[in-house]
């Protein structure tokens, strides 16, 4: 083993050694010499790329590797042709909107903790929930950093919560207590003193006139509007303290727990002085194509981790989330070559991108073929092969619309916050649009017992989509995570399978990852007679299958452990698929298979079309291949269709009707 390391270490100095062990008598385990392969490999990679290959065993049972996240940020960080161009700050750009930072999910969505947390200016360091001094002779407690245009100039500026100091009643000490308002907004150029400078005046002779109280005493914070001024004089919840009738109390005192007031930020001793930055990353899965001597070739990949990996991708997902969570507790060192100075690190995770299958598996969706078919909202549809339409509720919730209500109470579904899609399984009245829908299908000759499909009244279409097109209740992430809890808790009892697939339909909640776990449990008594018997067999495979048989999240999608992150809401629109993959593929298709159909004609006058167009100018790799284009219509690229998009209205020129050319 010392000779293996000692090659290890000298290899990157130029020196060559190499050590066969057979020669000396010495045979190995075959799983030790590839742990020994493994380990060389990664330690030359390392040298070569600047980053470590971590291997994982997947909580499905296969082996997958991944590139170090760590690394990764930090030499995009010490890169000079990459580190100009990074944002750390969300800025505040008004009715413009053209970077990810101006956009609302990264300049008020986003948690305070996931953000930058200090911002530096003369030497000090104003960290969020830390007590600060402003020129006016006021305190404040910035919570969260942000950047605006004032005239030509980029200015930060902080969200802050008003801060009071307060004498108890009774033992006489002064402290400090926050009270929360949001719109509360000073510039950096504003602020006089950071939290350590507060600390030392407070100790010198004349700390009642600059500091009334010690910094690191906090009584706690409560959200008030006090109707004669900003600043109250008094606190609430504390004896002695009486609210005027026209004050407005949401909430009594509570403890302070966004940081120790004693130590300050976390950041401040993980920092060293030093400083310290988010680094929101886009996290892209897709399923790529891993095959050279084919144009397709399915192989599951996520940023950050090296192509072609067959595990699926929520089972990926999990060693990259463990390596978020790493980051984000303990961060990353890394070299600002802007600053010149070491810099501490930690990735949040902006948003996910993907297709829309990829996205619903991130989500925990059911996909696009269930009866609730969207991942953002709840939506229903026509299950295939059954009388159930899109809008109006199904018969067997017509009689549970009241239980239904109630249960929509109980768990604080907000009934304000809606979607773009149509009516909610939550228990929504019934709106006239719906009523007239029903009256049209009930118009509509019935089936026969051979199921043959309905004809369709053009009013009953355009009623569909009308009740189609209309607000619906969102999806959150508090309501998903707690089906899948139910699902987990069920499925530790017998004869839970039934129910669990039922609950699965009804809400459109399905988790992949927790489905390998499931199946398992199911199985393991489906061979077993006797009651007591089938309970015991599914407690021996609760032990040995699943990861936790109390913590319902380990063996769940990991996405729900990404701090900060819905995946119903933060999964936006990405272009490749929705464009290029979607209405771009479909008009080609429709062009080539209906317009021009099997005219043989116009099917040769099309690739030399192709063939001849000028692409000079359109930043194409080369000439157009006319019979690739139109004999594969149906097995094409992304790329053949950004092509197709910018030369389809001159190829297909007198070739398609013109109603459909005008479209």
């Amino acid at each position: 083993m010392n000779m293996v390391l000692l090659s290890m270490v000298a290899s990157p100095l130029g020196v060559t050694a190499q050590f066969n062990f057979n020669s000396i008598g010495i045979t190995l385990p075959t799983r030790f010499t590839h742990r020994l392969e493994v380990a060389s490999q990664s330690s030359r990679q390392y040298h070569v790329t600047g980053h470590h290959t971590l291997r994982y065993n997947g909580a499905l049972g296969n082996p997958y590797f991944a590139n170090s996240l760590g690394d990764i940020i930090a030499q995009e960080m010490v890169n000079p042709r990459v580190h100009p161009h990074l944002h750390f700050y969300p800025e505040d750009s008004g009715i413009h909107l053209s970077e990810a930072r101006q956009a609302e999910r990264w300049l008020h969505e986003m948690d305070n903790d996931a953000l930058t947390p200090v911002a530096e200016m003369n030497g000090q360091r104003f960290f969020v929930y830390e007590l600060a001094k402003l020129t006016s002779g006021e305190f404040c407690m910035p919570v969260r950093w942000f950047t605006r245009h004032v005239g030509e100039d980029m200015q930060l500026f902080a969200k802050c919560w008003w801060v009071v100091d307060a004498a108890h009643p009774y033992s006489g000490e002064t402290r400090w207590v926050v009270c929360k308002d949001k719109d509360w907004e000073v510039p950096l150029s504003q602020f006089m003193f950071d939290w350590h400078n507060l600390c030392e005046r407070f100790n010198v002779a004349d700390a009642g006139v600059t500091v009334p109280a010690d910094p690191q005493m906090i009584y706690g914070k409560f959200a008030i509007t006090l109707s004669h001024g900003l600043m109250p004089i008094d606190i609430y919840d504390l004896p002695g303290f009486r609210p005027q009738p026209s004050d407005s109390v949401e909430q009594p005192l509570q403890p302070w727990s966004f940081s120790n007031p004693k130590e300050g930020n976390r950041w401040q001793p993980l920092s060293q002085g030093h400083r310290v930055h988010t680094f929101p990353i886009w996290m892209y899965c897709n399923d790529t194509s891993g095959n050279v001597s084919k144009r397709w070739n399915e192989h599951n990949s996520f940023l950050f981790t090296p192509s072609g990996l067959p595990p699926p991708p929520l089972e990926m997902l999990d060693g990259i989330v463990d390596q978020l969570e790493s980051l984000q507790r303990n961060s990353v060192w890394a070299w600002d070559c802007v600053y010149n100075a070491p810099v501490l690190v930690f990735p949040v995770v902006l948003a996910l991108l993907g297709d829309n299958p990829m996205q619903g598996e991130f989500a925990s969706h059911i996909g696009l073929h269930g009866h609730m078919f969207c991942l953002s909202c709840y939506v229903s549809g026509k299950v295939e092969g059954s009388d159930e339409h899109a809008s109006g509720p199904r018969a067997s919730e017509v009689g549970e619309q009241s239980t239904a209500s109630q249960e929509q109470e109980a768990s604080g579904i907000d009934e304000t916050r809606t979607g773009l899609h149509g009516p909610s399984i939550l228990g929504f009245e019934e709106s006239p649009t719906e009523r007239e829908l029903m009256n049209a299908l009930a118009a509509v000759p019935a089936q026969n017992s051979r199921r043959k499909r309905a004809v369709e009244s053009l009013q009953g279409m355009v009623m569909c989509l009308k009740a189609f097109v209309k607000p619906g209740a969102w999806r959150t992430k508090e309501e998903t995570t707690a089906k899948l809890r139910s699902y987990f808790t069920d499925a530790q009892a017998i004869n839970a399978k039934t129910k669990t697939r039922t609950a699965q339909t009804e809400s459109g909640v399905k988790d992949t990852f927790q489905e390998h776990f499931l199946d398992k449990l199911f199985s393991s008594y489906a061979k077993v007679k006797g009651k007591d018997k089938k309970q015991q067999s599914l407690n021996t495979a609760a032990v040995h299958c699943l990861p936790s048989v109390v913590d319902w999240s380990a063996s769940a999608n990991p996405v729900w452990r990404i701090k900060g992150l819905d995946p119903h809401c933060d999964t936006p629109v990405e272009v490749l698929h929705v464009v290029l993959l979607g209405f771009v593929k479909y008009f080609w298709r429709d062009a080539i298979n209906n317009q021009i159909g099997k005219d043989d004609v116009k099917h040769e006058l099309l690739k030399t079309h192709l063939n001849c167009f000028d692409i000079d100018g359109l930043g194409l790799d080369g000439k157009l291949s006319g019979h690739t284009l139109v004999q594969y219509a149906g097995s094409l690229m992304g790329s053949d269709f950004r092509t197709i998009a910018q030369v389809a209205p001159f190829v297909l020129y007198d070739l398609i009707s013109r109603p459909c050319y005008a479209t």
